[in-house]
């Protein structure tokens, strides 16, 4: 599961660096876990070329072998600069032992994100929508339900595709509590869809150090050296775990949840000195 981890990491950094370079005038926000879970999926029943193909943008194909990396647990914030300076993993080609550990790690690490506790609620929901005119094979519905506890819907695209994007919606809503709603605009499905792969993440939790109420106000937001903007910020005086990255210029602090179970990291650049964000280190 270590070196799952480790290239479920490096596939998140490539995406995040591609999305800041196509998306430069929009904020960003996208869960790796999400793609790759759902993605995971897709690959079991993907062969030949395709599977390849798949496991190389992945990072699946550098799952397993001596040569491989990997990351013991510890806690992130005093690690943050070996995540953006990731070191190179060694590419081996994807074949049908790493395969089966790929989708064992995923079994693994869903049933621990998916694990109840007192403490906090995080649960990820995974679910495929498939034309029911183009049956999937019995083989591929055994595995998907073995290593990701989940059974592909088989829906009518062909003649009530906007029936199923409301239903698609209605159940995303409902195991988010709410949160995510419409997630499907109108009219993205239509006669020709076949396939649709749905993850959502859902999470919530107490702060370990609450803020008060009373200390949350308006102070102005750096968008770069010249503009700002007031909103509402919390505020608090206390201690917490934080770390100065060289590399990327960047201080980054680490605010836990209660139990110190899981925490938020966030990465503030050094002083703006030009018209750019300051983060421009960390989207490279």
């Amino acid at each position: 599961m270590e070196a799952l981890n480790a290239v479920n990491t490096g596939f998140a950094l490539n995406l995040f660096k591609h999305e800041c370079k196509t998306q430069t005038s929009t904020n960003i926000l996208f869960s790796p876990w999400s793609i790759s879970s759902v993605m995971a999926t897709v690959y079991l029943g993907a062969k030949g070329n395709t599977a390849a193909q798949m496991a190389e943008v992945l990072h699946f194909s550098k799952v397993g072998g001596a040569g491989a990396a990997t990351i013991k647990p510890r806690r992130a914030y005093s690690k943050m600069e070996e995540l953006l300076t990731y070191p190179r993993i060694t590419n081996k080609k994807a074949n049908v032992e790493n395969s089966s550990n790929i989708h064992a790690g995923f079994q693994a690490l869903s049933f621990e994100i998916n694990q109840p506790t007192k403490t906090y609620l995080l649960k990820s929901i995974s679910q495929l929508y498939g034309e029911r005119s183009s049956p999937l094979s019995k083989e591929y519905l055994q595995s998907i339900k073995k290593y990701y506890r989940t059974e592909p819907r088989a829906v009518d695209f062909l003649g009530a595709a906007e029936e199923v994007r409301k239903e698609i919606n209605s159940s995303v809503e409902c195991q988010t509590e709410g949160k995510i709603q419409a997630l499907l605009p109108a009219k993205s499905l239509d006669s020709l869809t076949k396939l649709v792969l749905v993850n959502a993440l859902y999470f919530k939790g107490n702060w370990a150090k609450k803020f008060k109420d009373e200390f949350t106000k308006k102070q102005p937001f750096r968008m770069n050296k010249h503009t700002s903007k007031p909103v509402q910020m919390m505020c608090q005086r206390e201690k917490f775990n934080w770390n100065y990255i060289k590399t990327v210029h960047a201080h980054v602090i680490e605010l836990p949840y209660v139990n110190n179970d899981l925490s938020m990291l966030i990465l503030l650049p050094d002083d703006i000195n030009d018209d750019t964000t300051g983060l421009e280190m960390v989207k490279k």
